[in-house]
């Protein structure tokens, strides 16, 4: 139909069609003729073609050659001639030829075979025409789908350099093979191809003298006659050939029919050859082995299984001096064969150069075939151990059918149920490393197979536990194709990685591990009453969409090593790739899981383990009555809380402590606890970018928080509503956006806590609320020149019933820019009403002020307020207020105070930063070099605390205070030391007692005393 000749000029034809058909032709659709005239005098050197969306043929009005013919295809010129073609056939049909759909004959170049659009292309349905007899040699009625034909048979090491790249493209129904590449030399690329129901090979590729990589990937390749794919070499060249990620279903169905084929030598999977890395290797990837990985190939159901999974034919047994190609054969599934699972037939097995050789045989699943592996008697012994990590199970016959010499051993395999039970090997061993148990797969029902491990499947962690085998999270060799390095990687069936947590409701039979591994819960999990749920350091659960795991019984999951190794634990969504460092990192709702919940649970223990991407909560903790040990968790980007505690007005919490645990990035609060007294205790962590409160403690719900900090969250920092929190000490509330601290009918006592840079009022008091302070630090909070109806204040008072107690405490109450102003800008303390509402505010060492007219730094006296505190709207204390304060008691110099204040804010910084050992050095030598400053009576406090926090023996301690002497005129220290002590530690050594407002501290006798 169209003819490309030679121009007078010498150039290339070139055609470009596009959105074309091409339509009844005797002959070709289109064609190249090399020599017009035959005296060879006017040989075209090549040819540009290009095909878009275009459509070649029909059975309609056929077309009776070839859909397309390029290259020296009359074959009757001795020497042939080539020629050197670029191509490119884009989303283009060619069906129903009488001979090939695309024909390639001594040609070379770049051929671009491809699908670009909705689409598909598609090469089918061609070769039926049973009398076309050009060439000769050709078999009748055979044709491709696309065909490179570089045969000759004097072609004497010639070299035909193409590059070939078949993708996104069907090759079904044709009378010959799907694709045909024969005696090429150069590179190959077939990607995401179906090739279907051909009545030979699915693809069928014979190599020319040193080709380059050829690569198959992504292809389903089903119920093709003979093999899914056989690959030869049959010079004393190696190539490589990576056969990965295909799914190869029923081929080799019909191989001993009028095609000559022979059942003994057909498979899904054949290379025939020196096919990978060898001694003489010569190719451009001179170091790559060939691969066949992470493939399913599936024989089918009863009665029309393909023959053999894989077969490995070396064929040059006896040539002396030469290693055969290298194979790794890895992580693919092999099920269902008539015979063999994988094959090993006249495979050079053997030593040489002192180098064990063979193929590596590594986590596959080989499956319910007549033998798993079958090597025959025509492979030498081999001393490696090539066969490793798999799991053979239900074969027929046997396991391992090893008929060469040898009697080698293999270690590190699974082996269930083979032969009537027990004929897992013959003509070989098994070590103690390998595993003879049910490996526990997901499903073994006919036609629903799924061989991922179930989560207590006896082959986790089995395999060898050398590091070039971990699986790819780290830890160790899972058996079976879903381990190793290239563990659970089958991207055409969409299968997903590891260990499947089962379908059933609960784990309800025994007591459950989850070991260093990762796991999918696709649906509901339940932890029955009495029953241990146990989840190693290094574990993964990944958490389908809507899925929550509820603990009724008891939950141990420890992780370990901190945050940067792979030993913590994680509950996630299915979702790679997510920045949890970015405040507005994306979530969908598709993807949100339902969290973890603990009902009426016990005993629990959490550490180093973190749970994000839950549609709700992401902990939910009601009416457990003792949970323990809840350490180092973090709970972020979670759509409602990160943890919420709940009790109830019968059945309240025991013994529930949150120690340095974080919440971040949550939709709601960070931390809720909610229910009956001595409920919850929280030491140390941090809540930060919620999008409501940091930390919300609601009736009666929180024995004790110590050493928080609730920074940049939306809300409040600190809420606390009728909450009775019996002591909050060295709390920060910074930067929030609302309030630091809010406090509504609560009564709490806060000792060396910040409220610094929120939005509005460092502490708000609404509805009786009259928290306690000593050594807390409210400033710069407010906005400046926005409103004056007390969001400006450092401390604002709601009602006629709320108060602030800040006598006889050490407070520092400033703002730098407050304003005198009428109306000020800011105040430092307001309320709605001029009547007393606070207690007095003369306690001993209370600082308020301006910073920007009156340095702190200069003042560590206590002072009287000049102006009355509690008229609406005038501030505590200008600059004025001070001429008023009374002469200090200090009798050492203003150098003396800075000094010890320089070594105070040290400790105090080291002492934030965990350093504690540090601290303790400098508060010692404030006790006894400045026990007359006005920091010395701050100081026993953080000293005890560093002291437990450091881990060091209190009783130690004790005999240090016990010893302390300081000057007559500091001699209140020592009592103050004591009664810090006493007051500091609300822990394992401490009763606290609330008795008429007091706090009385006893000491309990215990090992640590």
């Amino acid at each position: 139909m169209i003819v490309l000749t030679g121009p007078e000029d010498d150039s290339r034809p070139e055609l470009k069609l596009t959105d074309c058909v091409l339509e009844r032709s005797e002959r070709n659709g289109i064609v190249a003729i090399v020599d017009e005239d035959g005296d060879w005098d006017d040989v075209i050197e090549g040819v540009n073609l290009s095909l878009i969306n275009c459509t070649i043929n029909n059975a309609v009005n056929p077309i009776n050659d070839c859909g397309v013919k390029l290259g020296d295809w009359h074959r009757n010129a001795d020497p042939f001639h080539l020629i050197e073609n670029e191509v490119l056939i884009q989303s283009t049909v060619v069906e129903h030829c009488g001979f090939h759909g695309l024909y390639f004959r001594f040609c070379i170049g770049t051929y671009d075979i491809k699908n670009d659009s909705e689409d598909e292309s598609n090469y089918s349905e061609n070769g039926w025409e049973p009398n076309f007899d050009d060439p000769p040699w050709r078999p009748e009625g055979l044709g491709c789908g696309i065909f490179f034909d570089n045969s000759f048979p004097e072609y004497h090491g010639q070299r035909f350099r193409v590059t070939i790249n078949i993708e996104d493209t069907h090759a079904d129904e044709n009378t010959w093979d799907g694709i045909r590449i024969y005696n090429s030399d150069g590179e190959t690329n077939i990607k995401d191809c179906f090739i279907l129901d051909n009545e030979q090979c699915g693809i069928f590729y014979d190599f020319s003298g040193d080709p380059l990589l050829v690569t198959i990937e992504g292809c389903i390749i089903q119920d093709n006659d003979w093999e899914g794919v056989i690959a030869r070499k049959g010079s004393g060249h190696f190539v490589a050939i990576l056969i990965n990620d295909n799914q190869f279903i029923r081929n080799a169905i019909n191989p001993a029919d009028d095609h000559g084929g022979e059942e003994w030598s057909c498979a899904q999977i054949h290379l025939k050859g020196p096919l990978g890395l060898g001694i003489n290797n010569v190719m451009a990837a001179e170091n790559q082995l060939s691969e066949i990985k992470n493939n399913i190939i599936y024989g089918g159901e009863e009665g029309d299984h393909g023959i053999t999974g894989i077969l490995l034919n070396d064929h040059m047994v006896g040539v002396v001096n030469r290693l055969p190609g290298i194979v790794e054969i890895r992580n693919n599934i092999v099920y269902n064969a008539d015979m063999n699972g994988l094959h090993l037939f006249e495979y050079q097995l053997q030593e040489f150069q002192q180098v064990n050789i063979g193929p590596f045989v590594y986590n596959n699943v080989i499956y319910g075939n007549l033998n798993g592996i079958f090597v025959s008697d025509n492979c030498p012994q081999n001393n490696l151990n090539w066969i490793q990590n798999n799991i053979i199970m239900g074969n027929a016959t046997l396991g391992i059918d090893y008929n060469a010499a040898g009697n080698p051993t293999f270690g590190f395999n699974g082996f269930s149920d083979n032969g009537d039970g027990d004929d897992d090997v013959d003509g070989c061993q098994i070590d103690q490393n390998s595993v003879q148990d049910d490996p526990l797969f997901v499903n073994e029902d006919a036609g629903e197979e799924d061989f991922h491990l179930l989560y207590d499947s006896p082959m986790i962690n089995e395999g060898n536990q050398g590091v070039d085998f971990k699986d790819n999270d780290g830890s160790y060799n899972d058996i079976g194709a879903f381990g190793g390095q290239s563990g659970g990687n089958f991207t055409s069936e969409g299968f997903e990685d590891y260990c499947v947590i089962p379908d059933e409701d609960d784990f309800n039979n025994d007591n459950y591990t989850l070991k260093y591994d990762t796991y999918w819960m696709l649906g509901d999990k339940y932890v029955d009453h009495s029953k241990v749920l146990t989840i190693t350091a290094g574990a993964t659960v990944i958490m389908l969409t809507d899925v929550q795991l509820q603990i009724e019984g008891t939950l141990v999951a420890v992780g370990d090593n901190g945050w940067d190794s792979g030993e913590r634990i994680l509950f996630k969504p299915n979702l790679e790739d997510i920045d949890l460092d970015e405040e507005n990192a994306f979530i969908p709702s598709s993807k949100q899981h339902k969290g973890l919940y603990f009902y009426e649970a016990e005993n629990n223990r959490l550490e180093y383990f973190r749970i994000w991407g839950s549609d709700q909560y992401g902990i939910k903790s009601k009416k457990t009555t003792s949970f323990t040990d809840f350490e180092n968790v973090r709970c972020d980007h979670n759509e409602s809380d990160g943890f919420y505690i709940y009790g109830s007005s019968t059945q309240g919490y025991t013994d529930v402590e949150v120690i340095d645990c974080d919440f971040w990035y949550n939709g709601s609060d960070g931390i809720a606890v909610s229910g009956n007294k001595e409920l919850a205790s929280i030491f140390g962590g941090t809540a930060k970018y919620n999008d409501h409160y940091g930390l919300y403690v609601y009736n009666h719900a929180v024995q004790y928080v110590v050493d928080f900090i609730s920074e940049k969250n939306d809300s409040y920092g600190f809420s606390l509503n009728n909450a009775d929190v019996f002591e909050i000490t060295d709390v920060r509330s910074i930067n929030n956006g609302n309030c630091g601290f809010r406090f509504h009918n609560d009564t709490s006592f806060l000792l060396g806590c910040h409220a610094l840079d929120n939005d509005k009022n460092g502490i708000y008091c609404s509805y009786s609320s009259e928290p306690e302070l000593d050594d807390c630090r409210i400033a710069n909070n407010g906005y400046n020149g926005v409103d004056y109806n007390g969001n400006t204040a450092e401390i604002k008072l709601l009602s006629y019933s709320s108060r602030v107690n800040i006598d006889n405490g050490s407070n520092d109450i400033w703002d730098e820019d407050v304003d005198p102003g009428e109306p000020p800008d800011e105040c430092l303390l307001f309320s709605y009403i001029p009547t007393p509402i606070m207690n007095p505010i003369e306690g001993a060492g209370n600082y308020w002020g301006d910073i920007e007219n009156d340095d702190p730094e200069d003042w560590f006296d206590c002072f009287k307020p000049g102006g009355d505190p509690r008229v609406e709207y005038e501030n505590i204390m200008d600059y004025a207020t001070f001429t008023g304060a009374s002469e200090g008691k200090h009798t050492e110099s203003i150098e003396y105070e800075n000094a010890a204040k320089r070594l105070y804010e040290s400790a105090r910084r080291y002492e934030r930063e965990g350093e504690y050992r540090r601290s303790i050095t400098l508060y010692i030598r404030i006790l006894e070099d400045y026990p007359e400053s006005a920091v010395a009576f701050l100081t026993p406090k953080h000293l005890s605390v560093c002291w437990w926090r450091s881990g060091q023996d209190i009783s130690d301690l004790i005999s240090y205070i016990e010893r302390f002497e300081c000057p007559e005129e500091a001699s209140i220290l020592e009592d103050e030391i004591f009664f810090t002590l006493n007051r500091i530690f609300p822990f394992k050594n401490v009763i606290l007692i609330r008795y008429n407002s007091k706090y009385i501290t006893h000491l309990k006798q215990n090992s640590d005393i």
